[in-house]
């Protein structure tokens, strides 16, 4: 008898092996994978580098690592190689959680490694958080507008930034540590 294995059932086993071994990253990123139609869908080794990645510069800059999943999520689709088509505002916004020129000033931002783009895109939340009185949700506001703390300039911005926080909530409550 031959048992065939289709890559959506390979990554349905590989995202119950991640939740066994209580790795929420991974696991967020490959529950997201699976609900849409995604590039990377049976590539299990790029999605556990994404997930190791954003794991790795959550720590390094002390954000929580499932609003970095969800930030990827929305900003780019954990596609690395994306740049900003915008429009107004385009700042050459590229990779993983598309970070621009306003993240990489000082020259500490490597963003050609899936690696750095997290570092970069953490370290860019980190500061962002700690310019805007240490919350998590303003600083998310000026990561995304690169200009102000307050979600009320726009109601553009208030969605993008309620859809991201949403999302970060859904993951804590279903995979948060």
């Amino acid at each position: 008898m031959k048992i065939f294995i289709t890559p959506a059932l390979a990554l349905t086993l590989y995202v119950s092996a991640a939740h066994a071994q209580d790795d929420a990253t991974l696991t967020a990123v490959l529950y997201l994978v699976q609900q849409h139609p995604h590039p990377l869908a049976d590539n299990a080794d790029a999605l556990t580098e994404i997930a190791d990645a954003l794991d790795d510069a959550a720590q390094e800059y002390q954000v929580p690592p499932l609003l970095l999943v969800s930030m990827a999520w929305f900003e780019s689709s954990f596609r690395v190689d994306v740049l900003s088509l915008k429009k107004i505002g385009a700042l050459g916004e590229k990779g993983l959680l598309q970070t621009g020129p306003h993240a990489v000033r000082d020259g500490r931002c490597d963003t050609s490694t899936i690696a750095g783009q997290a570092l970069c895109g953490a370290r860019w939340l980190a500061v962002a958080r700690d310019g805007c009185d240490g919350s998590i949700e303003r600083g998310l506001v000026l990561y995304a507008s690169g200009r102000t703390c307050d979600k009320n300039k726009s109601k553009k911005l208030r969605y993008r930034i309620n859809s991201r926080l949403r999302l970060w909530r859904r993951l804590e409550e279903r995979f948060g540590r």
